[in-house]
């Protein structure tokens, strides 16, 4: 019974020091807090609201910007995304933003493996056209540390509407992916598959496969091969697994898998993908996934 005591008295004795240390601490913060509302305040945020830019405290922000010079952009016409003309309720050409005039931070050396240092952007006219597939759909009205998916998003939602373009998913990232795959068959046009002198085999395969697609799903009746398909899957499987059929003994499971996703494209429990290497883009790489 003393023991318990004994241990009671010494929480109640840790419990009131701790409430010491607390007020001391809220009374120190309290103090500095006052001392910085007599120092200098932050520059004011500034959003751009289109046509207009809201800019506070103009003296403030005029001695931090200086301009800079800017570099003279190819004598190119903006490309209006082909995807973009179908899909626009509003207008929202793709415009390269003009470059902000502002003093360039200190170079910051980060992680000397995957981030090795950044610097002054590229200011060339392709990487322009690029990024104005993101700031085109950007609300800069909006504070991103308040709503971030309001800031990113707003202005793209307000010009694009899935349901009357008919579609289930949209987005930046697919209308970029839809513009390079125009270009992609434009440049196709060309090619000759018969032609092996003067066309190399990776555009004659891509063009004869293009066209074998196109043909596909334009046809009035396209070949329906699925049979063909689960008679390949019982021959390899012994059954078809998913419908609980005796599969052969001592089967490779992964390589079937494997041989579908090579030569019919058809992910099952694994999916693979081959694309540039996003670490040295002059390299490929296999991605498999889940």
């Amino acid at each position: 019974m003393a023991k318990l005591l004994e241990v009671t008295t010494g929480l109640v004795v840790l419990l009131g020091v701790l409430g010491v240390v607390s007020v001391v601490f809220n009374v120190l913060t309290w103090v500095k807090l006052n001392e910085n509302k007599d120092g200098s305040s932050p520059a004011p945020k500034i959003w751009n609201t289109g046509e207009h830019t809201l800019a506070l405290k103009k003296e403030e922000l005029a001695a931090k910007l200086k301009e800079t010079p800017h570099e003279e952009l190819d004598e190119q016409t903006v490309r209006q995304s082909s995807v973009m003309k179908l899909r626009n309720i509003k207008n929202a050409l793709f415009t390269p933003v003009e470059p902000v005039a502002s003093v360039l931070p200190p170079l910051r050396v980060n992680d000397s493996r995957y981030c090795p240092s950044y610097g002054e952007p590229d200011k060339k006219y392709a990487y322009q056209e690029a990024a104005s597939y993101l700031l085109s759909g950007l609300d800069q009205t909006v504070d991103p540390c308040e709503d971030f998916y309001a800031f990113t998003c707003n202005t793209y939602l307000r010009n694009h509407n899935a349901t009357e373009i008919g579609v289930n998913r949209i987005g930046t990232y697919k209308d970029a992916q839809d513009d390079v795959d125009a270009e992609i068959v434009e440049a196709l046009e060309a090619v000759n598959v018969n032609d092996a002198a003067k066309w190399s085999e990776t555009e004659r395969l891509v063009k004869a496969t293009l066209f074998t697609c196109v043909h596909h799903t334009r046809a009035k009746n396209p070949i329906d091969n699925s049979k063909n398909v689960l008679i390949e899957m019982r021959d390899l499987f012994g059954g078809i697994p998913f419908l609980n059929h005796t599969l052969k003994k001592d089967i490779d499971f992964f390589d079937i898998m494997g041989k579908f996703e090579q030569n019919h494209a058809m992910g099952t429990l694994l999916g693979a993908m081959v694309s540039v290497d996003f670490k040295n883009v002059k390299k490929h790489s296999l991605f498999i996934s889940q």
